[in-house]
């Protein structure tokens, strides 16, 4: 067994074990340091990385669940917490072409919320639908579509933070919740699992009816989104430039992928998740880069003479401009791995106690990976100026 092993051995590095390694387990103390704070720094990039990706599907959740390949939306529409109304004849309007299947207006407002088991009176997020034109595609708020016809019946979401009451577990022990919205009587008839986002702790799903019991301020002609949907093999971008000419400016027609685009770019950019996010990816990097620079310095140092002797008899800086670029690229090959393991436990735990979706694609790891490469080999270079001003005679 032993000789199989080494045999292979022998045909991956024929010539032994690279002259680099020797140098870094020469001190195993400082070769464990290194690798830790290299850990760190990877660590703290790829969970910022994807804490930024669960964040930009958190604030699209109710996005992605509906259904339609237009949007119709305000000219002054914000964001999903925030849109002003457009009037539903729009809808109608956008109905005589007969490249329309079906339109879904979606009424978005805030409630008060009073917690059914402390009394306690937060506010929470309503979506409120036309039972017949339901645009949800989720198959727990299609079920029990007919419930919520009953204008004091609601949904309520599973993933709603605790402050709002123990509904789900009550819910399941008594088949129904008795609760007060906007100081009215409201009964939880059915539960759906979509997540909380940026705006909003806590959803409910409620009919058009329910939802203008509860706001009789809100006029009943209007409405905050509307899900166009298309009949099979019709062109998305051709209609839409059809119920631009014919609709008045007043609305606009948005692609659905431009709809979910713009919420995660308002997000993004008007507000600090944006500049966070590459602010701590880049004190990571800079983490890993003075360790490896500290790491490599010292090396060198502690070899000066070592390599003094080497540029007497010939060698030129290139040789050990290698070398010590080999150094910081095994160094980076060693805590890439173990980052990774770490920042998956990271966001398991982020995403079972916040509900944030935390992931990393493939092409993730690997911009990280090379951005982590690059700084580090920059700082190797850096790492090798005195070396390569260094004088044999000088040095002895």
């Amino acid at each position: 067994m032993i000789r199989p092993l080494r045999a292979a051995l022998r045909l991956l590095v024929p010539l032994g074990i690279p002259l680099a390694w020797r140098q870094l387990a020469d001190d195993k103390k400082r070769l464990v340091a290194a690798l830790t704070g290299i850990t760190f720094g990877i660590m703290l990039m790829l969970f910022q990385l994807g804490l930024y990706n669960g964040i930009m599907a958190m604030v699209v959740l109710p996005h992605t669940s509906l259904r339609g390949e237009l949007v119709m939306v305000s000219p002054n529409y914000e964001y999903f917490g925030s849109s002003l109304e457009f009037s539903r004849r729009r809808l109608y309007q956008a109905r005589s072409l007969p490249e329309v299947a079906s339109t879904a207006p979606l009424y978005l407002g805030f409630l008060t919320w009073a917690n059914p088991a402390t009394g306690r009176v937060r506010t929470i997020f309503a979506m409120a639908i036309e039972p017949d034109e339901n645009p949800f595609t989720i198959p727990e708020i299609r079920d029990h579509v007919a419930a919520i016809r009953d204008p004091e019946s609601i949904l309520f979401d599973t993933l709603s933070q605790d402050d709002y009451g123990p509904v789900p577990l009550l819910f399941r022990e008594r088949g129904s919740v008795e609760a007060e919205a906007e100081r009215k009587r409201v009964r939880v008839t059915g539960l759906y699992t979509l997540g909380h986002t940026l705006a909003a702790s806590a959803d409910v799903i409620l009919s058009d009816e329910g939802y203008f019991r509860l706001r009789p301020d809100k006029p009943r002609n209007m409405a905050n989104v509307g899900m166009i949907q298309l009949k099979p093999g019709a062109d998305a971008d051709a209609v839409a430039r059809r119920l631009r000419a014919l609709l008045p400016p007043d609305v606009e027609i948005l692609p659905r992928e431009v709809f979910v685009r713009n919420e995660q770019e308002y997000w993004a950019k008007r507000t600090p998740i944006g500049f966070v996010t590459v602010a701590g990816m880049l004190v990571g990097m800079l983490v890993g880069a003075i360790v490896v620079y500290q790491i490599l310095y010292t090396d060198v140092n502690d070899h000066l003479h070592q390599y003094a002797t080497l540029k007497a008899i010939g060698l030129g800086d290139g040789f050990f401009m290698g070398l010590v670029l080999q150094e910081a690229a095994i160094l980076v090959a060693l805590s890439f791995l173990p980052a990774a393991l770490l920042t998956a436990v990271l966001n398991y735990q982020a995403h079972n106690a916040a509900h944030i979706p935390t992931e990393l694609s493939p092409r993730d790891l690997l911009t990280v990976l090379a951005a982590v490469a690059v700084m580090c080999l920059a700082a190797g270079l850096l790492a090798t100026r005195k070396l390569r001003a260094a004088d044999p005679a000088d040095v002895f």
